[in-house]
């Protein structure tokens, strides 16, 4: 019996159907929001590295979405009275 079998085998079975991928670097990045290069559908936001440098710095970063939110909220913040200090 393969190590990958029994590993298989002993983990509990209603968790089993989450085993199914590893996403890849390029899967990584779309779900943080970021317009990466998937395949047939070229991104504009480009990744350097390798894939595990790819994947780490997706994870380490700020999505667009929330830098959008913080970049619309700092005016409305930094001119109020409570900001003039």
């Amino acid at each position: 019996m393969t190590q990958s079998r029994t590993w298989r085998l002993t983990f509990p079975s209603r968790m089993r159907a989450t085993y199914q991928w590893i996403q890849a670097a390029h899967e990584v990045g779309r779900g943080c929001g970021f317009d990466t290069d998937f395949p047939g559908r070229p991104g504009e936001f480009v990744v350097w590295g390798s894939a595990r440098d790819q994947v780490d710095g997706c994870g380490n970063a700020v999505s667009p979405a929330v830098g959008a939110w913080i970049g619309q909220r700092l005016p409305e913040v930094l001119h109020t009275a409570e900001a003039i200090v």
